[in-house]
């Protein structure tokens, strides 16, 4: 703080870096009152700033005043003398309350993500149009039996607005609400482009069709009535805890395609079964949004699923071995989730490590895990990994156990061959010395006799 743009390429110029709204449930906050306002450290020297939006309601009257402080119960509000006439009142700054107070009838992506464009920062959230009504149609569980992914929902994090962009105009829900509220949808097509090329394909939906595709994905009759094709979803191992996979964004290039490009996706494998079965996208890029692909694996072929490679990391001796130093070190080893990249015809299972302190929840990544189908590494970096998975013999160092305290020091190769080196002069030095130690103490003792027998 404050922010400077170190990219070389594009354009993440921050001028206006201030959350006033966002994911955490708070309270009220007054700005712009006598009280300056807290921005950044600089130095022994704090930097304060005042807010210059319209985020907030306006207390340039008692009657503001004393019906704010009926609202929240605070006497303070109507009495303090740090409220001037410029002062403003923000509330419902969690931008799902906020926006569920404006629309209810949505349903919200539990996953908001922040973009930063145009200078500023802005929160996208995906919403849904839902009914449990829709005939001929199969619940998922008991919230509903239609969903739709019919609105993009962009706040300013600086002054709370808000803007309902509509993405599915087919949607009869929607349009039916459109008539219902006329000024408050606009055309996804009037979204700005510095945020319209930041939308992506949200992560509810995604798994919500994924789920549905366990079953729904067979063609034969038969096989969907007698349920012998059922896939699941694989589990994985985060922070050694073993969980069902969740969907995950990567840049990749789709088999078939020209360039990477941003997406969505999620393995699957057999029903009760390990071995991988086929994997699940979806494309967030231009004029491939919305588009959904599922590549399926041949079933004469064997590819590891999640669970197999998570075996196959346990059972790495080396890697095991590294893992019991910093556990015996009390550090606590926590494994990230599991990502299972295409390549072109095969996989790559990438797996970060996490150590932490035991005495301070603090995680840094320390190492990382690739596995192809038929080997396993784990290295520093990631640089690391690649090549020793790719460009030469497989080999797992054993690293130093981190400090508990002060900066880690990392002894590079060379002089760690120069240390071995020295330790093996000083065990041939020890070895010459006890030779001859022992060659004295035989003198010694012969002495002893010569001076023993003389008269």
């Amino acid at each position: 703080m404050p922010p400077r743009e170190t990219v070389t390429q594009g354009n993440l110029s921050l001028s206006r870096p201030e959350i006033y709204y966002g994911e955490k449930e708070s309270g009220y906050v007054i700005v712009n009152s006598r009280e300056e306002e807290f921005d950044y450290p600089s130095g022994d020297q704090p930097v304060y700033v005042r807010y210059a939006g319209k985020g907030g309601i306006p207390l340039d009257s008692l009657l503001d005043k004393l019906a704010f402080a009926w609202q929240f119960a605070d006497i303070n509000i109507f009495i303090s003398g740090q409220i001037t006439s410029e002062s403003r009142i923000q509330y419902r700054r969690n931008l799902q309350e906020a926006i569920s107070t404006v629309a209810p009838f949505l349903l919200l992506d539990g996953d908001p993500y922040l973009v930063v464009a145009d200078g500023a920062i802005w929160w996208i959230q995906d919403a849904y149009t839902t009914t449990n009504l829709y005939p001929y149609s199969r619940p998922l569980g008991s919230q509903f039996n239609y969903v739709r992914n019919s609105v993009k929902v962009v706040m300013s994090a600086y002054d709370g607005s808000m803007q309902f962009f509509v993405a599915s105009p087919e949607d009869p829900l929607i349009q039916n609400y459109q008539r219902i509220f006329p000024t408050l949808f606009r055309p996804l097509e009037e979204m700005p482009l510095f945020l319209k090329s930041h939308i992506r394909y949200p992560e509810d939906l995604f798994t919500w069709q994924a789920m549905t595709l366990l079953l729904y994905h067979v063609e034969s009759p038969a096989d969907l009535y007698n349920k012998g094709e059922l896939w699941s979803l694989p589990n994985e191992v985060v922070f050694e805890t073993t969980v069902p996979m969740e969907p995950y964004y990567v840049n990749m290039k789709l088999p078939g395609e020209a360039k990477e490009e941003f997406v969505i996706i999620l393995p699957f494998t057999p029903f009760e079964r390990k071995n991988m079965s086929a994997w699940f996208t979806a494309r967030s890029d231009g004029e491939h949004y919305g588009k959904l692909l599922r590549f399926d694996f041949p079933r004469v072929s064997q590819v590891d699923g999640p669970e197999q490679i998570e075996a196959r990391i346990n059972n790495d001796p080396a890697i095991a071995e590294q893992f019991g130093l910093w556990r015996r070190a009390q550090v606590d080893v926590l494994r990230g989730n599991l990502l299972v990249i295409p390549i072109e015809d095969s996989l790559l299972y990438a797996e970060p490590v996490y150590l932490q302190s035991q005495n301070i929840a603090f995680p840094e990544l320390k190492t990382v895990i690739l596995a192809d189908a038929t080997r396993v590494t784990m290295q520093p970096s990631l640089n690391a990994a690649v090549a020793a998975l790719f460009g030469g013999a497989i080999t797992t160092p054993v690293l130093p156990p981190p400090t508990t305290g002060g900066e880690e020091v990392v002894l590079p190769a060379t002089l760690l061959t120069k240390l071995q080196e020295g330790l093996d002069k000083i065990g041939q030095a020890i070895l010459q010395l006890q030779e001859e130690l022992g060659a004295l103490q035989q003198t010694l003792t012969q002495l002893e006799e010569a001076e023993a027998g003389s008269p």
